[in-house]
């Protein structure tokens, strides 16, 4: 009878430990699933929000929405739990998305289990149990994540995403300086290497942001006592660009000065190691022309710096730069937004494009002479190749005749510059025959998604506007006026407008805008046709 009772006392407690969970407590609730989602050529991260409830004995699970959102929503098709345990599987349509089982744990803030997701190989992952109701705030999706986790890649991932928004949240600077401190030393036990990659992204994160430029100012200090005399170039770059930009924005611009100096000399030190290594072929010199011609061939770039694609062509036309003078052959490189966003992009370059809408089905696209030129697209191993192509359309280009006579003289003025182009010899004037003027910079030094450092002849205005002036007569002048200083306030409230317009922010908070180095080029262009008829370049010199 005593063996009886106690076999019955122990069967009790097995069902308490192991019986079925209580509908109040886990695994019912909501719950964070991270994985991954692979998908042309890429893994994107992403963040489910699932719901469990227990009604009349029976597990149902709810999706409540993901970050990024899918196209389709999923469906739970089997949830079996008790107070311990729990298991899943999720559909999407009529495929198994994941399958999953784990162990809850003792506290009940998480899930510790494996899936398969789409019947690939099995995976380890963590359930985490949330207050978030849905993932439509990928602020507070991230800011919650700060609060659960002491370390990890997504700690640093949940991290920057919420001092990147630490500003137009209005977060107090006591709390952003907190989650910065914590990520820098939840970093060093990764190594220094990437506790001077956190200081410093942490600084630059916040160094535009307005009522935090001291808590970039501490981080980016950080990151400058971890530098040495053997740290690489672009590292002592990136901490002094960072410091020269928040000091400025603390209202310390006497100490911003001796950043700003030492960013020059490096830069022009940067410059020339990457001018040595930038060609992976020497592009030689014209040899001149066979005929009489005087034309200026333009050959139009429409690219990005967030553009793998566009690394090929970019190159290979640095290397015409490099092939030919101005008076043979002039590059403009139109930036614009693809397939991210491009703080190098004008309203006027964006205008430009739908000038050339029939002509530009993506990036990069090449345009010599206003007529589609040759398909450049790839990685910087096709660019001498690419070169060689070009060179082949631009050779037969410069044999042309040109379609008139032009030239160009800048002067400064009360405010700027002044322009003057004489236009003569023009063999058919027109309504659709247009003057048009492209200041560019010639080296702007920004690092995008492709990883080019430098990019060259970057279109920053269309002085006179997009459309230009029809030259109805044979010989015409025509003068335009232009301020850096208003075009750089003109880029700026652009590129704020965009940011706003959009809700997407520039991968990296600098925004290059020195506008120094400036050239003017002046060219006539058969609208009706699409040819250009000839073109000039100058420099615009100092004020």
């Amino acid at each position: 009878m005593t063996r009886t009772l106690s076999a019955l006392v122990a069967c009790a407690t097995l069902l308490l430990v192991a019986g079925p969970a209580r509908a109040d407590g886990p695994p019912a609730g909501r719950w964070k699933f991270h994985t991954s989602i692979q998908g042309q050529g890429r893994s994107t991260p992403i963040t489910f929000l699932f719901a469990f409830s227990e009604t009349d004995g029976k597990w149902a699970g709810d999706y409540l929405g993901s970050f990024p959102q899918l196209d389709k929503e999923p469906k739970f098709s089997a949830v079996q739990a008790t107070a311990t345990n729990l298991s899943f599987t999720v559909m999407i349509g009529k495929v198994e998305f994941v399958s999953f089982e784990g162990v809850v744990s003792k506290d009940g803030k998480k899930i510790s289990g494996s899936y398969k997701q789409l019947g690939g190989p099995l995976q380890i992952t963590e359930l985490m149990a949330t207050n978030l109701k849905k993932m439509s705030d990928p602020f507070e999706v991230a800011r919650e994540a700060l609060t659960t986790m002491e370390t990890g890649p997504e700690l640093f991932e949940a991290g920057i995403a919420v001092l990147g928004a630490a500003g137009a949240k209005k977060l107090p600077a006591d709390e952003v300086r907190g989650i910065a401190d914590k990520l820098t030393k939840a970093a060093a036990g990764y190594g220094s290497r990437w506790e001077f990659v956190t200081a410093i992204n942490v600084a630059t994160t916040l160094s535009n942001q307005a009522g935090l430029a001291d808590v970039a100012v501490a981080q980016a200090r950080r990151a400058e006592r971890m530098l040495t005399d053997d740290s690489p170039l672009a590292a002592q770059l990136e901490v002094f660009e960072t410091l020269d930009r928040a000091l400025g924005k603390a209202g310390k611009a006497d100490e911003a000065k001796k950043y700003a100096a030492n960013v020059q000399k490096l830069v022009a030190r940067d410059y020339a190691e990457y001018s040595k290594k930038e060609l992976s072929f020497l592009p030689g010199a014209f040899a001149g022309r066979k005929g009489k011609s005087d034309r200026a061939v333009l050959v139009e770039v429409f690219t990005g710096a967030e553009c793998p694609p566009c690394v090929g062509a970019d190159i290979a036309c640095d290397g015409l730069l490099k092939f030919y003078k101005p008076t043979d052959v002039i590059v403009l490189n139109y930036h614009f937004h693809v397939p991210g966003p491009d703080p190098l992009t004008s309203p006027d370059g964006m205008e430009r494009v739908e000038t050339y809408a029939k002509l530009i089905e993506g990036a990069p696209t090449v345009i010599v002479d206003g007529k589609a030129g040759p398909e450049a697209g790839g990685p910087a191993s096709i660019a001498k190749e690419a070169f060689q192509v070009f060179n082949g359309v631009i050779g037969k280009r410069l044999e042309t005749d040109a379609g008139a006579k032009l030239t160009l003289t800048v002067a400064p003025a009360e405010k700027g510059f002044s322009a003057k182009a004489a236009v003569s010899d023009l063999a058919a004037p027109g309504e659709k025959v247009m003057l048009r003027f492209a200041l560019t910079e010639e080296r702007v030094r920004y690092v995008g998604g492709n990883g080019i450092r430098y990019h060259h002849n970057v279109v920053r205005a269309m002085p006179g506007g997009v459309k230009g002036v029809a030259l109805t007569k044979k010989s015409q002048e025509h003068t335009v006026t232009f301020d850096p200083a208003a075009e750089r306030a003109r880029l700026t409230q652009y590129l704020d407008a965009f940011t706003a317009t959009e809700k997407i922010e520039f991968p990296h908070p600098g925004r290059p805008m020195d506008l120094a180095d400036l050239k003017l080029v002046a060219f006539v262009q058969n609208d009706a046709t699409g040819e250009i008829l000839q073109a000039v370049q100058v420099d615009v010199e100092k004020k």
